[in-house]
């Protein structure tokens, strides 16, 4: 790399990181979805753009790099322009925030349904019980010795995702059914750390634990890391949103979030996702840095060169067709660019899926990158505006999973967003329990005569 690209790129990082920083000098202000947006930008995006010696990008050139910082910048900007850091999330840790004991009530029946709805969906799509009860927590700890519990879930996580691509199978909306589970069970993991904030007794400890446990063993048999993390970050921001964290609490989380990555680092891999402590630490930092980052890579090798074509929106409306239950859109846009940067085989149960860079620069260019970007800057800050309005007990739950889904647009896109908002309301509804339940049946039966305009 050029030393002009070098100066360029930290120099932009330097203003990002200030503008981070100061927040337009309001440090009270909590800035987290734009948080987890940067941080799995410049974690997982841009090392991978880097054109260092014998990468992909060293043929490119510096511009895709150039292009993603500057994207970054822009959506940060935007996020600030619209108001996104003026909004304060620290409302909830207000004695008049608590619940009531008759909300707290329906909060725990509430959870206690969104659970076994959960567990009847995993058992059914497993067809029995999740292959970690079965013998398969000891892959993870020893993938070598434990080869066919390995092997079994592999095979768990290709039925369950890509069957019905790679194997023939009918389609019969698994997106929509892991989506469901994706999502059900960082709510109910939310839900169960709140009402554990709220109450510090022993019985909700117990709860949070045994939902924490019963998440772990139904996504992690799945196949899938991702959302195991996902799980445990939104325990860590469900205590952010609760307390003031320090920075000794920060590192306590990061370290723990480090340590579940390594256990489950197996998962998908096999051995290969490394036996030793040092194995897997090398194949967890490569994993987050070079991962779907390099898939990024590879799309723009491939449309640059032409091996593959602009598809000018089409991305956007072919991924949110995936999630309809019954109806498939064709081969998966991830599994063509596996089968044309790397081939496939049956055996392959990775796609190469991309980040909303990816998407986006296979979507509409360059210019679809930065528009794409700005689009994020300033949907970020409007929803976070509204979402920070809910000031109800409820609403630290919506705060908690908002701040992720909005900052997952890092990974997902604009329009993962939005194919997941409404699996999100239907679960936020359920363990709301039968309070908000009456509450809204009231308003369908009898509807206000006048309606106030929020404030």
């Amino acid at each position: 790399m050029d030393t002009y690209t070098a100066l360029t790129a930290t120099l932009f990082s330097l203003v990002l990181i200030a503008v981070l920083l100061r927040a337009r000098g309001r440090p009270d202000r909590v800035m987290t979805p734009v948080a987890l947006f940067v941080g799995v930008e410049v974690l997982a995006v841009w090392p991978a753009l880097f054109p260092t010696e014998g990468s992909i990008m060293d043929v490119v050139g510096a511009f895709p790099l150039l292009l993603a910082v500057i994207g970054l910048v822009g959506m940060v900007t935007f996020y600030i322009m619209f108001g996104g850091a003026e909004a304060d999330a620290t409302v909830w840790r207000g004695v008049q925030q608590r619940p009531t004991a008759d909300q707290s009530k329906s909060l725990t029946k509430g959870l206690a349904l969104l659970v076994a709805c959960l567990v009847v969906l995993g058992v059914v799509s497993f067809k029995g019980l999740p292959v970690i009860l079965t013998g398969g927590l000891g892959s993870l700890f020893d993938p070598v010795g434990n080869a066919d519990q390995v092997a079994l879930i592999r095979e768990t996580r290709l039925s369950l995702t890509k069957g019905h691509t790679l194997l023939g199978d009918a389609y019969a909306g698994q997106g929509f059914i892991n989506a469901t589970c994706e999502v059900g069970w960082r709510v109910a993991v939310i839900v169960a750390t709140l009402a554990w904030s709220w109450n510090r007794t022993r019985s909700s400890l117990l709860a949070m634990l045994l939902v924490d446990a019963l998440a772990f063993v139904f996504l992690a048999s799945a196949g899938s890391r991702s959302p195991v993390i996902l799980c445990g970050i939104a325990g860590i921001a469900a205590i952010a949103v609760r307390y003031r964290l320090t920075p000794k609490h920060i590192a306590g989380g990061m370290l723990l979030a480090f340590s579940l990555m390594l256990l489950i680092s197996p998962l998908s891999k096999g051995a290969a996702g490394g036996e030793t402590l040092v194995e897997r630490s090398a194949a967890v930092a490569q994993r987050v840095t070079d991962g779907n980052g390099q898939n990024n890579a590879q799309i723009v090798r491939l449309v640059n060169s032409g091996s593959l074509e602009i598809e000018n929106g089409g991305l956007f409306v072919e991924r949110l067709k995936a999630m309809v239950p019954g109806t498939s859109s064709g081969e998966p846009f991830a599994l063509r660019v596996t089968r044309l940067a790397y081939g496939s085989t049956e055996q392959t149960t990775g796609y190469a899926t991309p980040t909303q860079y990816g998407l986006l620069y296979a979507d509409g260019g360059p210019v679809g990158v930065i528009a794409g970007y700005l689009a994020s800057g300033c949907l970020l800050a409007l929803a976070w505006k509204r979402i920070v309005r809910i000031r109800s007990p409820l609403g630290a739950v919506v705060a908690v999973e908002g701040s992720i889904l909005l900052g997952l647009v890092s990974v997902s896109g604009i329009h993962g967003l939005l194919s997941a908002a409404p699996l999100t309301a239907l679960a936020v509804l359920i363990a709301a329990g039968p309070h908000c339940w009456s509450t809204l049946a009231g308003m369908i039966v009898r509807p206000p005569t006048k309606i106030k305009q929020a404030v």
